[in-house]
């Protein structure tokens, strides 16, 4: 089955208007994520921080948008919570005005650290609730749920060339808008994700039996060990690329914020043509064949 009947056979899922809704949300919160990586020369440059300290910001904000996300994903699957999403998403507003507002070391970590914690609440969320919604299509459902994610990664770049570059840091506000977008985006899901929940429980009470893992315990934690060094390998390059990318064209080449702004939104929606490719190839040659190659 080509790409096209792929995309008219999960169109035509009840849950598919949730797909794209996560999509959006995905987007919007990956746009905010954004943010904080494209705002660095600037951050440099306003509050003469060196790139030792850039280098801690970004440890703080990725240890916190990483290492939260398996407490969530523990907490939410013993207390499932229909709400979890716009609870993640206050978290990345109050980062994001912490963010733009303040000036001193100390409070950037906060900001970022608050955004991370936003950021580790809805990526597992999302992605469980995309998973339930794409039923057998998962493979493409997942990939429409992270081009989403990365749709928005790589616009976050250029609009701050736009809206924040040429004013000043104090500008990153306007990223408030996304933020209301978001909670707007994530209100079917949250309906949805409420009525799933309250049909489970009653499913699970009238058999008397709790869900089983499909694999033994021990093959779990094996095939999440891989995994997880897989993730962890790549994003060892994507978040050095993302962070410093920015500093080396400015250096190297002598172009402008906004102008560097563009390379990285180039750089980052690459990442998208793979991850959309990806599923569909995912659900027809396996799943396993894609993560290795």
């Amino acid at each position: 089955m080509d790409l096209s009947k792929k995309l008219r056979a999960i169109a035509a899922m009840p849950a598919f208007p949730v797909l794209l809704a996560l999509a959006a949300s995905h987007c919007l919160n990956d746009l905010l994520q954004s943010v904080i990586t494209a705002v660095y020369p600037m951050l440099k440059a306003d509050m003469g921080l060196d790139f030792a300290q850039i280098g801690l910001i970004t440890l703080i904000y990725q240890l916190s948008a990483s290492i939260f996300q398996p407490v969530v994903g523990y907490v939410f699957d013993k207390h499932p919570f229909s709400l979890s999403l716009p609870a993640g998403m206050c978290c990345t507003a109050v980062g994001i005005v912490l963010f733009a507002c303040s000036n001193t070391m100390p409070g950037i970590l906060v900001a970022v650290f608050t955004v991370g914690l936003g950021s580790a609440t809805l990526h597992p969320e999302a992605s469980r609730i995309t998973s339930l919604a794409g039923h057998s299509r998962r493979g493409l459902a997942q990939s429409v749920f992270q081009v989403g994610g990365n749709f928005g990664g790589s616009i976050g770049p250029l609009l701050v060339a736009i809206i924040v570059a040429p004013y000043g840091r104090i500008y990153v506000l306007w990223f408030l808008v996304a933020v209301i977008l978001c909670f707007w985006a994530m209100s079917p899901i949250c309906k949805w994700y409420k009525n799933y929940l309250q049909t489970r429980s009653q499913q699970v009470g009238a058999t008397g039996h709790k869900l089983h893992m499909p694999l033994s315990k021990t093959a779990t934690i094996m095939t999440i060990g891989v995994i997880i060094i897989l993730i962890f390998s790549k994003y060892i390059y994507m978040a050095s690329l993302q962070s410093y990318y920015t500093f080396y064209l400015i250096d190297r080449f002598g172009i402008s914020i906004s102008a560097s702004q563009i390379c990285l939104f180039v750089f980052v929606v690459s990442t998208a043509v793979g991850t959309l490719a990806g599923g569909p190839i995912g659900d027809r040659y396996g799943r396993k064949l894609v993560i290795w190659v």
